[in-house]
C-alpha cells in the first residue's frame, strides 16, 4: 500500500510538473504571438506609410497660367486618371487690417466679379486641362474697379474718418478655385486655391460663404456699383481668423 501511494504522489506531481511546462509553453507561445502581432502591425504602418509617399510623389502639380483671353488651369506634374471637374468665381478680393482697442484685426470682404464664360475641361490628362475665356476689355474694366475701391479706401477724405488706425489695404482681382480630380491610382481628390496659392477646405468655404454674402443680383464689370462695395468693406463683418 505504501509502494502504490509514492507511485501515486509521484504520479501528481509528474501531472503538476507537465500542467505547469504546458503553461509555460502557452506563455511563451502567447509572447511569441503577441510580439509576432505588434510587428506585422508596424511592418504595415510603414508599408501604409510608404505608399502614401509614393502616392503623393505621383500627384499633378497644378498651375494657372492667365492669357490675354483666357486663364488656363495647367497640369506639370503625373498625368490625372481623367478629365478633371472644377469650379472657379472671380471676385474683387479686399483685406483691411487696422487696430481697434484688442488689437491688430484683419477683416476680408469678396464681391462676386463674374468675367468667366464657357469655362471647359480639356481631354488632355496634363498640360493645359481646363480653359476659362474672358473678354480683355473686361479684364482691364474690373482691374479699373479694383484701383478706384483702393483710392477710395486709401486716399478719400470722405472716408479716412471711418477707417481709424488703419495700416494696410489690399484689393485684387481673385479668383476662388475648386479642382476635383482623379489620380493614376484611382483615388478621388478636391484642392483649393485662392488664385495660384493652394489653401484648406476651411478656407475655401469661409471665402465662398462672404462671396455669397452679398445681396443677390448681376455681377457684372457694367453692372459694379463702387458705393455699394466700398458699403460692404465698410461695415468691417468678416474678421480673418486664418
Amino acid at each position: 500500500m505504501s509502494h502504490d501511494i509514492t507511485l501515486s504522489t509521484w504520479g501528481d506531481i509528474g501531472n503538476i510538473i507537465l500542467g505547469i511546462s504546458s503553461l509555460f509553453t502557452a506563455i511563451v507561445t502567447a509572447i511569441v504571438l503577441c510580439k509576432q502581432h505588434k510587428l506585422q502591425q508596424k511592418q504595415h504602418k510603414l508599408e501604409q506609410e510608404k505608399l502614401k509617399i509614393q502616392q503623393m510623389e505621383h500627384q499633378p502639380l497644378f498651375f494657372f497660367k492667365r492669357g490675354k483671353d483666357h486663364l488656363a488651369i495647367c497640369n506639370s506634374g503625373t498625368k490625372l486618371n481623367r478629365p478633371i471637374e472644377f469650379a472657379i468665381g472671380s471676385m474683387i478680393y479686399v483685406q483691411s487690417s487696422m487696430f481697434l482697442p484688442d488689437g491688430l484685426k484683419n477683416f476680408v470682404y469678396c464681391c462676386p466679379i463674374n468675367i468667366y464664360k464657357d469655362c471647359r475641361c480639356q481631354e488632355e490628362l496634363d498640360g493645359v486641362v481646363a480653359k476659362c475665356p474672358f473678354v480683355e476689355e473686361d479684364r482691364t474694366k474690373l482691374h479699373d474697379i479694383t484701383s478706384k475701391i483702393w483710392n477710395s479706401l486709401v486716399h478719400s477724405k470722405k472716408l479716412i474718418p471711418k477707417l481709424p488706425y488703419m495700416t494696410s489695404v489690399i484689393v485684387r482681382e481673385s479668383d476662388l478655385i475648386a479642382i476635383k480630380y482623379q489620380d493614376v491610382y484611382h483615388i478621388d481628390h478636391t484642392v483649393y486655391y485662392l488664385d495660384s496659392s493652394p489653401i484648406s477646405e476651411e478656407t475655401y468655404n469661409k471665402l465662398d460663404k462672404i462671396r455669397q454674402s452679398v445681396p443677390a443680383g448681376i455681377y457684372s464689370v457694367d453692372k459694379v456699383n463702387l458705393n455699394n462695395i466700398l458699403g460692404g468693406i465698410l461695415q468691417f463683418r468678416f474678421e480673418k481668423t486664418w
